[in-house]
């Protein structure tokens, strides 16, 4: 009986355990296949909201791979309306994250709480990017429908400034880290980073450049800018200055008054303007503070605006708040969007297509050569490209030109150094180098910056004809540094057997035959670097060599400059500033590092329309 009973017990102990372990497992069981059922109905959420991200991606992308629709007003509304339904994508797609149950319990998944917060974190971040950009378009088109012909509504232009400010400070706070994502996802948030990164600059430019417009518009009071001409028929390292126009601005709105020529200031002594030793060594025989088409001879502009401000100023008894340094491919852009022009003392309409063969060669057509002052130089120069850019500026009064077109045509101006400005407020002019506009060749990386400058050295308009190739060999060491030989081609492509003219020459002095192009070429090197006979000028090592070029022909001379740590972090970067030429330079480099390994190809070519850097990435 005993045995009997101590069995039951046995049993029931057995059976109550059996229970226990398959209601445990039971329970087990739903536990698990409710974390499956979360898990899908999470990942069904994420996957969902995945599809809204590339859908917005995808609208945003049909407009952001075509830049100039930012330039017209269709081509705004076009980006906006791809914003609005971008936004209401990014909008279902957080809805969606917002509402779901499943998705939230992930937060108390170790692994799965990181995905879920990274999810949400992107699209919070894509729908803040997204809705500053339509603000912005919005602030575009408000200043563009206020203002009128030469007008820019100051009010819009300062809320807009608002806008920019707002937004510069808001970007960079939405590069996140991607840490503990994976797949897609950290794929998606490190493409969302660069897109900020990206932004972010061009907010800081658009908000340095606004800093500047403001007070350049007259908001603080009246201003008036010396608009220098620079003729690129007869080059410096810009073109020669040979005539002028003054730029009032007040309140925003702006108009030029005549233009002159530069035989009208004559100076009886040199402006009080100092110069570095290096700039007396080389151009202080060009008296670049008494005669004006020296002015610009040097490669640093700033120096070149505070000299031509001192000059007119001693000329005239007034100081101009400001310089402004402009040449034909500027004024060319300018007529692209104004239309044809009517200028005085020209036949016929100029436009953008005829701009440069008009001033810089037919005005000078059967004209006999210039007459020569006693001390060698040409005592008058004939030039219309100041009347012709206040014409340009004229005529923007009775036209309706898109703002966004015009600052993109004068953001290409001044990448290829075709716009320079000067300001006679030290925290102005601050701003102007920091966005890249005072003209100066030192401004981004001066110990890897190569220039080259080919100058006229004759009392003609040759430049017009002639064609400047670098070619530019690279030898690296084992210790890294680099030996660097420019090549500089200077091509003459004017007219064999051509009689003596005003723009041919010869001049008597320089050159002896029609056509003969006599040049000064020179390159400023990077700073701590070596060239033979070199000094320090505008903030870089600068080399001088002569040649002569007779037409129809070509003639070359060669430079060598020694770069001492040329190799940093694996790369090498040559960073090139482009002489404002006519016709920009072509350049080819090709580099040899014996014992090191080239990621790439060894020869890299460019055309220098704007400041260029050409990198290689070297391994031993």
């Amino acid at each position: 009986m005993r045995r009997r009973r101590r069995r039951w017990k046995r049993l029931n102990r057995i059976e109550r355990r059996r229970k226990v372990t398959y209601a445990v497992g039971t329970v087990l069981v739903i536990a698990v296949l409710g974390c499956v059922l979360v898990c899908l109905a999470a990942w069904r959420t994420a996957v969902d909201v995945h599809s809204e991200l590339q859908e917005a991606k995808s609208t945003l992308d049909q407009v952001s791979t075509d830049p100039d629709l930012l330039l017209t007003a269709s081509g705004r509304q076009q980006v906006g309306a791809a914003t609005s339904e971008a936004d209401t994508q990014l909008q279902a797609a957080n809805s969606q994250l917002r509402s779901s149950i499943s998705f939230d319990v992930l937060a108390w998944v170790p692994i799965a709480a990181r995905q879920r917060s990274g999810l949400i974190q992107l699209v919070d971040d894509a729908l803040v990017m997204n809705s500053t950009g339509h603000r912005l378009l919005d602030g575009v088109d408000a200043l563009q429908a206020a203002s009128h012909g030469t007008t820019i509504s100051l009010p819009d232009l300062l809320e807009l400034q608002q806008m920019v400010g707002s937004a510069n400070r808001t970007m960079p706070t939405l590069d996140r880290s991607t840490d503990g994502l994976v797949g897609p996802l950290a794929a998606a948030r490190s493409s969302l980073n660069k897109d900020d990164a990206r932004l972010s600059e061009l907010l800081q430019r658009a908000d340095q450049a606004l800093s500047y417009a403001v007070p350049f518009l007259g908001a603080d009071g009246p201003r008036t800018y010396l608009i220098a001409a620079e003729n690129n028929a007869e080059m410096r390292d810009q073109g020669a200055v040979l005539s002028y126009a003054l730029l009032s601005v007040d309140n925003g709105t702006f108009s030029v008054g005549p233009a002159h020529s530069i035989g009208d200031l004559t100076l009886s002594q040199p402006a009080p303007v100092p110069m570095s030793p290096g700039t007396t060594k080389v151009f202080g025989s060009y008296q670049p503070t008494l005669l004006w088409q020296s002015t610009n001879a040097t490669a640093d502009f700033p120096w070149s605006g505070q000299d031509m401000a001192a000059m007119y100023r001693q000329a005239t008894g007034s100081s101009p708040d400001g310089v402004i340094g402009l040449d034909v491919p500027l004024v060319s852009s300018i007529l692209s969007l104004t239309g044809p022009v009517t200028v005085p003392g020209i036949t016929g309409r100029v436009d953008s297509t005829n701009l440069a063969g008009i001033v810089l060669n037919q005005l000078y057509d059967g004209e006999p050569p210039g007459q020569l002052a006693p001390n060698g130089l040409e005592a008058a120069r004939t030039d219309e490209l100041a009347s012709v850019a206040k014409a340009a500026i004229d005529q923007l009064q009775g036209e309706h030109i898109d703002l966004a077109a015009l600052a993109h045509t004068l953001a290409i101006g001044i990448a290829g150094r075709h716009l320079t400005l000067w300001d006679a407020v030290p925290s102005f002019q601050r701003t102007i180098s920091a966005l890249g506009a005072s003209g100066a060749v030192d401004l981004q990386n001066p110990t890897r910056t190569f220039h080259v400058a080919v100058e006229n050295a004759t009392a003609t308009k040759l430049d017009f004809y002639v064609h400047v190739d670098l070619s530019m060999q690279v030898a690296v060491t084992a210790q890294g540094g680099a030996v660097v030989d420019t090549t500089v081609t200077v091509v003459n492509t004017s007219p064999v057997g051509a009689a003596p003219s005003y723009q041919l020459g010869p001049d008597g002095v320089s050159s002896s035959v029609a056509g003969q192009y006599v040049g000064h070429v020179y390159l400023w090197g990077p700073d701590g670097g070596t060239q033979l006979g070199s000094v320090s000028e505008s903030g870089l090592q600068l080399s001088e060599l002569d040649l002569s070029v007779l037409p129809g022909q070509q003639g070359s001379v060669q430079f060598q400059t020694v770069v001492p740590d040329a190799v940093r972090n694996g790369q090498l970067q040559l960073d090139l500033v482009p002489q404002p030429r006519l016709s920009p330079d072509q350049v080819s480099a090709t580099l040899d590092a014996p014992g090191w390994t080239i990621g790439g190809p060894s020869t890299q070519s460019a055309v220098l329309s704007r400041s260029t850097t050409l990198r290689w990435n070297l391994a031993h």
